[in-house]
């Protein structure tokens, strides 16, 4: 067998880690995370269950090279990040609709990890503690975030499309 070095060879094309779409890394990263959830027992509600992932799986991309985190954030305020509906407390119920409970999640998690950091959502799987993971209780984030999303705020054309999106 030859050894190759270097970039991976595939399809006759090489690739280097930085040529792998940032997309593709986040979903990479965003299932990694769901499998160390279920091998922890961990079981959330929606925004938190699905949300550290899809954070997790963004900030694997920035960790890695491929895209920076500003940039990121940028994109994923621009995404429907910054319309008021529906509420984080709703999407601890139910995490079915709208098209962008993802990036809500995404961003409730971003303000969250703000303060404690990366290493606090390993001390929640592990004890399940909101308060003592986070420093707050969560009714109390859930207020405080509300009052944040305010301040993101997407450009124009992104919000009407978002209006768009959610109300069809």
């Amino acid at each position: 067998m030859m050894e190759q070095e270097g970039p991976c060879q595939a399809g006759g094309s090489s690739r280097t880690a930085n040529s792998v779409p940032p997309v593709l890394a986040a979903t990479a990263g965003r299932c990694f995370f769901h499998i160390l959830q279920q091998q922890v027992g961990f079981s959330g509600d929606g925004w938190v269950l699905e949300g550290s992932a899809e954070y997790t799986g963004y900030k694997f991309t920035a960790d890695y090279g491929l895209m920076p985190f500003a940039t990121i954030k940028s994109w994923l305020t621009n995404n429907c990040g910054a319309s008021n509906e529906p509420s984080l407390r709703d999407l601890e119920i139910s995490f079915i609709a709208p098209d962008n409970r993802y990036v809500i999640a995404w961003h409730a998690w971003d303000y969250l990890l703000d303060g404690p950091g990366f290493s606090a959502i390993g001390r929640y799987l592990g004890f399940g503690i909101f308060s003592g993971a986070f420093g707050k209780r969560l009714n109390q984030f859930y207020d405080d975030f509300e009052v944040y999303r305010r301040t993101l705020r997407p450009t124009p054309a992104t919000a009407a499309a978002c209006q768009i999106l959610n109300h069809s």
